[in-house]
């Protein structure tokens, strides 16, 4: 590994991106920006978070990274049982994943790799930094005791990276709780917190939206959440607009019943759509709970079922007093606006505001490094 970078200024860097939902790039959004202003950025992802990084950052180069997604099972039974059955896949995807990395590196003159949770997207030549907020995975029941498998997997990957970075504060006032504030590992040397990020900004402008619903996720979860949004919300009054998280099919726009819905909406969109919602409807991902919790807004957060992580943040928040959050499986609109009224109105967390000094000091390598 190339041990003369000192800092990413003035150098090439590759950032690849994961494709499970737009969670990893919409927060992937704000380092890219910072980044490109005094280094050359490559690009490199698949999937919907490949349109939408393109549709971001349109005069960036740009390379496909195929990366093995999983498809959640809809019976919350058989989502263990999936996973398993993906973990040979998904390994051999990780070294392809790297190997194409390595090629790219090469291609292009890479000075440093910048992994948005891919595992795979690593070089040997290069210093290599992976960004996360989630240093074990959470299990469901009773599989909770084999969590420490998840740090051990971690460990072993970090030994392939220069710097972890991670996506929150360090300290007690957090977004992602036990996903990235417990067990041994984080005592893990190459830790860095970089407080929370996300690229939406306060406006001051009219909150003249009743109620703003953002699908995303894997499928085949968020065609069901989808459907399931779209025929609660015609019973409800006010002005509804519903953002289906569909990148590849353009931006449409069409009306249900009352309810605006388009397939996709831009950052900068999307920024203005959040500001002028009064409420807000979404997955529990971390990436859109930044979000929220940057405008303090009250949001009714539904996660992926069977997806542990948005379980987990979902429960972790509510208990916080941050978010309501209720199952998919039994969403109820009619029930659940008027508890997210009562509960949730304002959210105390001050951002970091050395950010972008704690990002650019996790990406120096010294020469002990």
């Amino acid at each position: 590994m190339n041990k003369n970078l000192k800092a990413l200024k003035n150098k090439r860097i590759l950032y690849t991106v994961l494709n499970w939902g737009l969670g990893h790039a919409c927060e992937s959004v704000p380092q890219i920006r910072l980044l490109k202003t005094n280094n050359t950025v490559f690009l490199a992802a698949a999937g919907r978070a490949a349109v939408f990084l393109k549709s971001e950052f349109p005069a960036l180069p740009f390379y496909n990274l195929p990366d093995h997604t999983v498809n959640y099972a809809r019976n919350r039974i058989l989502v263990i049982p999936k996973l398993i059955v993906h973990v040979p896949g998904l390994l051999l995807g990780l070294w392809r994943e790297h190997r194409r990395v390595e090629q790219l590196v090469e291609e292009l003159k890479i000075d440093a790799v910048i992994s948005a949770n891919r595992y795979g997207a690593y070089s040997i030549r290069v210093p290599s930094y992976f960004v996360t907020h989630q240093l074990r995975f959470k299990l469901p029941g009773i599989f909770s005791v084999f969590e420490i498998i998840s740090e051990w997997f971690n460990r072993w990957y970090f030994r392939k990276y220069t710097r972890i970075l991670i996506l929150d504060e360090k300290g007690s006032e957090n977004l992602s709780g036990d996903l990235s504030h417990s067990g041994r590992i984080i005592r893990h040397p190459k830790l860095h917190y970089i407080g929370i990020w996300t690229s939406i900004e306060k406006q001051a402008i009219l909150e003249d939206i009743d109620i703003l619903a953002i699908i995303s996720g894997p499928e085949p979860q968020r065609e069901f959440f989808a459907e399931k949004i779209i025929e609660q919300l015609r019973t409800i009054p006010g002005k509804r607009i519903v953002v289906l998280g569909k990148p590849e099919a353009g931006q449409a726009e069409y009306v249900v019943d009352g309810i605006e819905v388009s397939n996709f909406r831009s950052r900068s969109e999307i920024n203005e759509l959040l500001n002028r919602a009064k409420l807000v409807i979404c997955r529990s991902g971390y990436a859109s709970l930044a979000e929220f919790v940057a405008l303090r807004k009250p949001a009714l957060i539904i996660p992926t079922p069977g997806q542990t992580e948005q379980e987990y943040l979902a429960s972790y928040l509510m208990k916080k007093g941050y978010f309501y959050s209720t199952k998919q499986s039994k969403l109820n609109l009619s029930d659940s606006i008027p508890i997210v009224w009562e509960l949730c109105r304002i959210h105390d967390i001050d951002f970091t505001v050395n950010q972008e000094r704690l990002f650019w000091n996790a990406l120096e390598v010294d020469a002990n490094d």
